[in-house]
């Protein structure tokens, strides 16, 4: 199966290659890009919730902190990539 154009598997690919601060604004754009949604608590918002979620490709994901939602995300993506996409990356 062709990937190239899948952009989730080119998000994830991106992500990995990523600092923490440059991995949230790739966040942050894919959501707006994408219709996803990335929240993180503010300050003295005492009505939020105090979990960083993420939304994208279908997936949700949250953590205590962004770092971890962002892992957590990142994690679960990866894991619900069909089994002929890591195949082929056992092969390159």
């Amino acid at each position: 199966m062709d990937h190239h154009f899948d952009r989730k598997r080119q998000f994830l690919d991106h992500l990995e290659l990523l600092g923490f601060a440059a991995r949230t604004d790739s966040f942050i754009n894919e959501a707006l890009e994408t219709g996803g949604s990335y929240i993180s608590p503010r300050e003295g918002d005492g009505w939020a919730s105090h979990l960083t979620e993420v939304n994208l490709y279908g997936f949700s994901a949250s953590g205590a902190s962004e770092e971890e939602a962002q892992c957590n995300w990142m994690r679960m993506a990866r894991r619900a990539m069909p089994c002929d996409t890591l195949a082929e990356d056992a092969s390159a």
